[in-house]
């Protein structure tokens, strides 16, 4: 009886930690699920260890290729692996509801301020942190999974497509996922002689 309790306790502080951390990473982080990815990531990896530095990897190369948002995407993938599917549940919901109360809240707010300018320059100064945060992200996360020549060229490569070809984003990872499997297979063929 005893140990039947202490997992479902066990069950249950997990949950609540995972509604709590994406809770706190969302009610704090302005810009979206890019913004919000390396701070998730921190959380997942070295601090809550929920998933390891390549399942991070993973993380994001599911979670960028799939339709929706981001930061929910990433809330399932880590809950799963984290809690099973209470987990992804927990880690949504406290994904979710920082912006879903904020937006509640700063719809009244412009209602009754209507065009004022101190709320327009909140929203610009909000706007060029956001911003920042995608380069941080993009420099972290960029530098620990991207290590070896190759994955370097095709990340300039899917860079330059997408920022300056007009390519979309799904185009340049579903390349980079062939590219992937064509030097993986290459490399076993190459490792079996």
């Amino acid at each position: 009886m005893k140990c039947a309790l202490r997992k479902h306790r066990d069950k249950a502080v997990l949950l609540l930690a995972l509604f709590s951390s994406f809770f706190a990473i969302s009610a704090v982080t302005v810009g979206g699920g890019a913004a919000m990815t390396p701070l998730i990531i921190d959380c997942a990896v070295r601090k809550r260890r929920w998933i390891s530095e390549r399942e991070a990897g993973d993380c994001l190369a599911v979670c960028h290729s799939l339709p929706g948002a981001m930061a929910i995407n990433a809330g399932v993938y880590i809950g799963k692996k984290a809690g099973g599917v209470a987990g992804s549940l927990a880690a949504v919901l406290g994904t979710v509801a920082p912006s879903f109360i904020v937006i509640i809240l700063a719809m009244l707010l412009i209602g009754s301020l209507g065009e004022s300018p101190w709320l327009h320059g909140a929203f610009d100064g909000a706007k060029a942190a956001a911003a920042a945060l995608v380069v941080v992200a993009c420099l972290r996360i960029g530098g620990r999974i991207i290590k070896k020549a190759p994955d370097i060229a095709l990340a300039a490569i899917a860079f330059a497509a997408v920022a300056f070809g007009g390519v979309s984003a799904l185009i340049a990872i579903a390349s980079g996922a062939v590219f992937g499997l064509v030097r993986g297979f290459l490399f076993r063929r190459k490792a079996r002689r």
